[in-house]
């Protein structure tokens, strides 16, 4: 037997010590004095084979023939021909209501045309029948700009699923304002379960970061919607993502974060709670608020949130549970001008310009640029070939970022996540009392 490479480990401030097994999800903790005791086994594990038998049955020790990273390459692939979903990210404008500091958008592009309506619904029509089922995200600029829009599609969308007999699943990205409770029914009626909104800290944080395109504070109104949908809907059939972009703002002015935002909703098993570093668009103002990695790891675990609303962190930090979009090959995001993309963040990148729709449902793809985005990123870089990451980062590394050096990105924001992903793991163990 051998130690699997696929293993992160964190210590905490509880005085525990955790591994998190990046292929299968599964985590072991320890009581720190015991540390070395437990990644002594793993080195030699005949040195105990109780504790060793377990470790295998766990995944953290493997057979000396298995090939792991072959296995994990594997897996990627099998999961984009098992998932199948045509996954479409629709803009139906790309105009916005906000203007946030950080935001790489520039907003020129309107309403998608009804000829683009029809032309989109003809290419779902064409394609569906090919595939396991349809899955729309929303996207913007403000989507709800363009609600009509997005009524009419989705109310065709569904149609077409009906007739064909496949499943079908959406939700929206948006920022919140214009979110009323009545909003939320129309959306829910048009079968849209899940919500993403971010809010960028308190009140005197978030008003500063995104704010109105023509001036102008945002938060009240975005949290008592949230509130409002919150207390009013009773349902359990829908989820909503609140997602912060950290920033060295809301680090100083951590309490009153922690106050307006994450207890307010963290205890609500619809809601999950998202933290991501700021993405900066470069300008002055944003690269003076960007937060450093060391910056944001600490702040992450001082927050203390609840493991129930991160399950889907959880998920994210795992194997081939979710490929990137912009890496599956049955993955488009189309903009209101019927361009077709990989990526939501590279829409001005040539590479991501994939190819556009004609007025008969048809795409003619630039095959060079496509199979750039679905290749697996090890393919690029050896050095992923050693790297403990490389079973959760095949399916979902950036393929946008394969140029450029790893960082080992894709689970450092979330190694500081893994105390509370001890009690979401599909399987855990704690081997103080073996040791």
């Amino acid at each position: 037997m051998k130690k699997s490479n696929f293993i992160v480990d964190f210590e905490s401030r509880n005085g525990k010590y955790y591994m998190l097994h990046t292929g299968n999800g599964n985590v072991i903790s320890v009581d720190i004095d015991k540390k070395i005791l437990l990644t002594d086994v793993l080195k030699v594990p005949i040195t105990n084979e109780r504790v060793s038998k377990r470790l295998e049955e766990l995944g953290f020790l493997i057979s000396k023939q298995l090939d792991e990273f072959q296995v994990a390459t594997g897996k990627k692939i099998l999961s984009d021909i098992k998932n199948n979903y045509l996954e479409l990210i629709i803009m139906p404008t790309e105009k916005c209501n906000f203007r946030c500091v950080y935001c790489y958008e520039n907003f020129e592009k309107p309403e998608m045309s009804e000829e683009n309506q029809n032309a989109l619904i003809e290419f779902v029509k064409r394609q569906l029948p090919n595939h396991k089922g349809l899955s729309i995200g929303w996207f913007g600029g403000e989507p709800l700009l363009a609600v009509g829009v997005i009524e009419r599609l989705s109310k065709a969308f569904i149609d077409l699923c009906k007739k064909y007999k496949k499943p079908y699943r959406a939700g929206i990205t948006t920022n919140g304002y214009l979110l009323s409770r009545n909003m939320f029914d129309r959306l829910t009626r048009l079968r849209v379960t899940h919500f993403q909104i971010t809010v960028d800290g308190d009140k005197s944080i978030h008003d500063k970061q995104r704010v109105m395109a023509g001036g102008g504070g945002t938060f009240d109104t975005i949290i008592q919607n949230i509130k409002d949908i919150r207390d009013y809907s009773q349902s359990k059939l829908w989820t909503m993502s609140l997602r912060t972009n950290i920033t060295r703002n809301i680090i100083n002015n951590r309490d009153a974060f922690k106050r307006d935002v994450i207890l307010p909703f963290s205890h609500d098993h619809r809601f999950y709670i998202m933290l991501r570093q700021m993405w900066t668009n470069h300008t002055e103002e944003a690269d003076a608020i960007h937060c450093s990695n060391a910056l944001f790891e600490e702040f992450v675990e001082q927050c203390d949130i609840g493991y129930e609303s991160l399950y889907q962190e959880y998920v994210f930090s795992y194997g081939s549970h979710f490929t990137c979009y912009a890496a599956n090959p049955n993955a488009f995001v189309i903009g209101s001008d019927g361009t077709f993309y990989k990526c939501t963040c590279a829409l001005y990148d040539d590479v991501n310009h994939i190819g556009k729709i004609d007025s008969n449902g048809h795409i003619d793809f630039d095959e060079n640029k496509f199979s750039y985005w679905i290749a697996p990123k090890a393919y690029n870089n050896t050095e992923c070939l050693s790297c403990s990451q490389y079973a959760a980062c095949v399916s979902k590394g950036c393929p946008y970022k394969q140029k450029e050096a790893c960082n080992q990105e894709t689970l450092n924001v979330l190694r500081c996540y893994i105390p509370q992903f001890y009690h979401l793991a599909n399987d855990k163990e704690d081997f103080t009392d073996l040791l």
